[in-house]
């Protein structure tokens, strides 16, 4: 027996949207060959996965630190730009 898979998708409407951003989004999906809809839910799913500024002060937070100094810093940049 087929079983047919459904998948749920919420619909989400936005009101007062000023005209300027609209048309943006607009020009993105025409240049883009999308829709509105796929643009606009791009645009969420990049922003709203991104970690918050206190998530990601947490994530540098428990990187450990390198003891290095600026000379040697500099001493490196200056090799690999003489290694071009």
């Amino acid at each position: 027996m087929l079983h047919a898979i459904f998948m749920h998708m919420a619909a989400l409407q936005v009101r007062n949207l000023p005209d300027d951003l609209h048309d943006l989004l607009r020009q993105r999906a025409d240049v883009e060959g999308r829709t509105i809809s796929e643009v606009v839910t791009e645009i969420l799913d990049r922003e709203l996965r991104r970690p918050r500024i206190h998530e990601w002060l947490d994530l540098v937070s428990q990187t450990p630190s390198v003891d290095i100094s600026t000379d040697q810093i500099v001493s490196i940049v200056r090799e690999g730009r003489a290694s071009r």
